[in-house]
């Protein structure tokens, strides 16, 4: 049995025989032993009794230096385990062990725990676990390795929030499902009137997008930069307003306006005369009236030449019944009927 030096002198001062005691007459001292629950030769410090020091009470040692006297295996003497006990009484536990780890609270359960809630400990305790790498510990699909979801949170715990789950929308002003490129933003879930298209010219009007059909409206309906293309129709300036036009002032449009017409509808060749056109009769007057190329007697379709009467015997009369019509006199020919049987 082994006693503290200290308590053996104490024993030693106390248990001197009347020998030892000079001209004294006194009895030999009392002890006080301490019981011995568990038998590992240490003794309960707050259970003892007194008693001769020269044996102990049965179950009794000279020494108080148990903290568990209920188990035989906590003693001073004992060798430290990793038990969470104070195996050796020295009021530390699992010191100098290598078993020794940090165990994390995992207060949702996910096997992941909270880096802020350790314990020191050979084996965890229970709702602890080894890692400490969750960035939520109260939502238990936040953890290291789950599955990003489009939340605007940090599901898996790498400092990123809905990545690469975000897509950039467009405000959709107009309503017609195409959105103004200028109006772009990254999120999941974009709010009412966001598109993901970014193609609209004017997202003030739901009829112009790139699925619009063009019209003829000077406006770029269809969002190709081009206005009316493939619609418009050849136009001819119309400069003496007689419905036909002039071929070397004409332009490509929907509608140009006042003072142009169709192509269609016929070259004029004199513009700036509202008498000739194509559609004028040819007349005497030293011009093509009907825009074919050919002056007066030049032009079949002249439709007021003089009459003009034979005159075989140039005597000046011509002959009632050979008549041709021109508008220059013919050789041969005088512009008066004969007056009497004579001529």
């Amino acid at each position: 049995m082994r006693f503290p030096p200290l308590l053996l002198l104490l024993l030693a001062t106390a248990c001197r025989t009347d020998s030892d005691k000079p001209d004294s007459a006194e009895p030999a001292g009392d002890c006080s032993w301490y019981e011995d629950g568990d038998a590992d030769g240490y003794g309960h410090p707050d259970i003892s009794v007194s008693g001769s020091c020269d044996e102990p009470p049965a179950g009794h040692v000279a020494n108080a230096e148990d903290c568990d006297d209920s188990d035989a295996a906590i003693n001073p003497a004992a060798s430290e385990l990793c038990n969470g006990l104070d195996d050796d009484c020295d009021e530390e536990i699992d010191e100098g062990l290598d078993g020794i780890a940090s165990w994390y609270l995992d207060a949702d359960g996910d096997g992941h725990g909270d880096a802020d809630n350790a314990i020191e400990a050979c084996e965890p305790p229970s709702g602890y676990v080894e890692s400490g790498d969750d960035c939520d510990d109260a939502d238990a699909d936040t953890y290291p390795g789950a599955a990003e979801r489009c939340d605007g949170l940090d599901n898996d715990c790498d400092g990123q929030v809905d990545e690469q789950l975000q897509q950039t929308w467009y405000a959709d002003g107009d309503g017609d499902g195409f959105g103004d490129p200028e109006t772009g933003t990254a999120t999941c879930d974009p709010e009412q009137g966001w598109v993901a298209d970014d193609s609209d010219c004017d997202d003030d009007d739901a009829d112009i997008h790139p699925a619009a059909q063009e019209v003829c409206n000077d406006l770029d309906d269809d969002c190709d930069g081009q206005v009316d293309e493939e619609l418009g129709s050849l136009w001819y300036a119309d400069g003496d307003s007689d419905g036909y036009g002039d071929p070397a002032n004409a332009l490509e449009d929907c509608d140009p306006g006042a003072g142009w017409v169709l192509a269609e509808a016929g070259e004029d060749c004199d513009d700036a005369n509202s008498a000739i056109h194509p559609a004028a009769s040819e007349i005497c007057n030293g011009y093509d009236d009907d825009c074919e190329g050919l002056t007066d007697d030049d032009d079949p379709d002249i439709g007021d030449a003089y009459t003009w009467y034979a005159d075989a015997d140039a005597d000046g009369y011509g002959e009632a019944a050979s008549t041709t019509s021109a508008c220059a006199q013919p050789t041969g020919y005088r512009s008066e009927e004969p007056t009497s049987e004579l001529h």
